[in-house]
């Protein structure tokens, strides 16, 4: 065997089933001549003739009739450990852990824990929270399948496909003072205001945009949840920023005042987060293309896109 060249037993079987040394070479891709070389190599190596020259094509010997059904049956074998696994979601199962922050949770586990129950009933799922700094090590680690966030891909191993779109607004209570006027980066930053931090920081983002105009803000609460966000602000004067879908998944839409920002901020892009080891699982692969297709019909409701979130 270590002197055999496994690619001629290809050629035998192409032989073999087509009784013709030109019809195998076209069903291999090769040349007629570069068959006979292949067969006199392995006539050689075996000491039998195999085939015999005969008007329409060729003959086999006892021997090549005796060894093509195991032979033929093995390279069968070989063919189907190497072919990409059939998948059908319907008979899966499996167990998938996924991490995002409440405010996703509540947008995208329900209508993909619908999806499962009819197209995939055997999937579990294990919803986590997002921390941002520990979230691309969890992937690297194999403690979570995938990751549903905002920020940027992170990791030379990691594989990210942005899912949903959306952008930041002003938000209050009707009757807000600040609802009488138009709102100016001053009259913002006069405001108190409710800050949601998963890592429970004490500052975000819009703190660094305001001390870019030389203004800063009174944080007068946070929490850490975004679910809480809505109905704390339409209950108080405090105001936040929040995406248009945290105010549309609160149901409170009618108690609120909702404006842009007083200053350009760049569309949300939400992305899924997972590590090159998963990209070939066809599991993984379909569970993907759910919160892909989820994400996009999502995003029609919610009526924001790349275009329409600036």
């Amino acid at each position: 065997m270590t002197g055999l060249d496994l690619n001629l037993l290809l050629v035998f079987d192409a032989v073999m089933s087509e009784r013709h040394v030109t019809r195998a070479a076209r069903r291999l891709g090769l040349t007629q001549p570069a068959v006979s070389n292949a067969l006199g190599r392995l006539r050689e190596a075996l000491g039998d003739e195999l085939v015999l020259k005969v008007p329409g094509g060729v003959a086999p010997t006892a021997r090549a009739l005796e060894m093509w059904p195991s032979l033929r049956a093995a390279l069968g074998q070989i063919r189907d450990t190497l072919r990409p696994p059939s998948f059908d979601p319907a008979r899966m199962s499996a167990a998938f852990a996924l991490a995002m922050n409440d405010d996703l949770a509540s947008l995208f586990v329900p209508p993909l824990a619908r999806r499962l129950e009819r197209r995939a009933p055997g999937v579990d799922l294990r919803v986590v929270p997002n921390v941002k700094a520990r979230a691309p090590a969890a992937l690297e680690r194999g403690e979570v399948a995938m990751v549903l966030c905002t920020f940027p891909r992170q990791g030379a191993h990691l594989h990210a496909r942005p899912v949903l779109h959306d952008r930041y607004l002003c938000v209050m209570r009707k009757g807000h003072p600040l609802a009488k006027r138009p709102l100016t980066p001053e009259r913002f930053a006069s405001a108190r205001h409710l800050l949601v931090s998963p890592r429970g920081d004490p500052r975000g983002f819009v703190d660094a945009l305001l001390e870019a105009r030389g203004l800063s803000r009174r944080v007068g609460l946070s929490v850490h949840h975004f679910s809480l966000a809505p109905r704390l602000v339409a209950e108080t004067d405090l105001v936040a920023t929040l995406t248009l879908r945290t105010v549309a998944q609160s149901g409170l839409g009618h108690r609120l005042h909702v404006v842009p920002l007083p200053f350009a901020l760049p569309p949300v892009e939400v992305r899924l987060v997972w590590h090159e080891r998963e990209q070939n699982n066809p599991a993984h692969a379909w569970l993907r293309g759910e919160l892909c297709a989820l994400g996009a019909e999502l995003e029609g409701d919610l009526g924001v896109g790349p275009a329409a979130a600036g």
